[in-house]
């Protein structure tokens, strides 16, 4: 059976401001594409203060994209719409628990970081 399930925007974008700003630890660099006019324009809606720094994290919904390299330098990920569905899905099927807490506004730092690392890796690697 086939679910589907609408995630705003701001949740989305709330939960890779938590994963980069309070929970990665197992990453030594990232980089932000160019925020798109309607990233910006998406921010703006749902952030009163400083909608364009926000908009950083709302690109990779809007055609931009977050590039994150594992601490061991080796390998660079990137982070853009397909890639976020993807690690919803496997958040989903995988943590259904954390993704149940991301739907329901009860996520933290380490839904937010296991979000991402489902985004990357596909599975949690760094606990």
């Amino acid at each position: 059976m086939r679910i589907v399930v609408n995630i705003e925007d701001k949740k989305i974008a709330n939960a890779l401001i938590g994963a980069f700003e309070y929970a990665i630890h197992w990453a030594d660099d990232c980089e932000f594409s160019d925020n798109t006019p309607e990233a910006i324009e998406a921010a703006r809606g749902d952030w009163k203060i400083a909608p364009e720094s926000m908009a950083r994290f709302y690109a990779p919904l809007y055609g931009g994209t977050i590039r994150i390299r594992e601490r061991d330098g080796q390998r660079w990920y990137k982070i853009d719409q397909e890639s976020l569905e993807l690690g919803l899905c496997m958040l989903a099927a995988r943590y259904p628990r954390h993704f149940g807490d991301l739907l329901s506004g009860h996520d933290d730092a380490n839904t937010h970081d296991l979000l991402v690392q489902c985004i990357c890796f596909g599975e949690e690697r760094y606990a």
